[in-house]
């Protein structure tokens, strides 16, 4: 399954300090937020389930794609994350590589 969202940068208008507090995140721009923002919408396209931010962590690297940990265990499977931006508009891309079984869950 694949999960894409879109957004602009400018629509995060409240201090980022609220919106780290309500997402559970801890960037210091508005750019990284938006970042993390449009993946987990992806996340939830390509998953079919709905979280909470705050449930998962996005780590953004330079030269690198993102990199999801899944800090609750709730998403059902092996996700991979790519990211695009260009002045206010961000783009990412969720694509699930492979859904867990039960043998191998522990």
């Amino acid at each position: 399954m694949i999960g894409i969202d879109i957004t602009r940068i400018s629509r995060f208008t409240k201090d980022i300090s609220r919106y780290n507090k309500v997402f559970g995140t801890s960037f210091d721009n508005k750019k990284d937020l938006a970042k993390f923002w449009a993946c987990y919408e992806a996340l939830i396209k390509a998953s079919n389930i709905y979280f909470k931010p705050s449930e998962i962590s996005i780590i953004f690297l330079p030269r690198t794609a993102p990199s999801l940990l899944d800090k609750q265990k709730v998403l059902d499977g092996e996700y991979c994350l790519s990211i695009s931006h260009d002045g206010d508009i961000v783009a990412a891309v969720a694509v699930l590589k492979e859904k867990y079984d039960d043998k191998r869950r522990t």
